[in-house]
């Protein structure tokens, strides 16, 4: 489970262009697959013997949730599915000091838009980076 942000603060943005909404939370998990491991025991070892091989790339993804308060004109829905930029999520805003998540290369790749009859419309999106996380701190000047 990675680190889910929430909050009326909650911003994020992709290829510098506000897709928050109305956020409801963003999700960030840095994953990475587990090393191989090869067996060197040898004749008459009295336990395996393993070694840990190459480890396997970091790679980010983000869910993101947001609700939809312009009929369908959400920018979440200008982006095409696959088309690949930097995402940039702040937890507490845009704040001098507070904190940002930088995913650069950040594919889009998959998008939920949920239409119900004279309800809320709730977006959902993934995005999967074969780069690792940034984390820094947002500055105004």
């Amino acid at each position: 489970m990675g680190d889910e942000y929430s909050g009326k603060d909650l911003a994020v943005l992709y290829s510098t262009v506000d897709i928050s909404g109305k956020a409801r939370k963003a999700t960030v998990n840095e994953e990475s697959g587990e090393p191989t491991l090869h067996d060197i025991s040898h004749k008459g070892d009295t336990t395996k013997q393993e070694l840990v091989g190459l480890l396997e790339a970091i790679h980010t993804a983000v869910d993101f949730e947001c609700l939809d308060e312009e009929d369908g004109d959400a920018s979440l829905l200008d982006f095409a599915i696959n088309g690949v930029d930097t995402l940039k999520v702040y937890p507490e805003g845009q704040t001098h000091g507070k904190p940002e998540l930088t995913v650069n290369e950040a594919y889009l790749i998959s998008r939920g838009q949920p239409i119900e009859y004279n309800g809320i419309v709730a977006l959902s999106g993934r995005f999967f980076s074969k780069n690792s996380l940034t984390r820094g701190t947002y500055s105004s000047a």
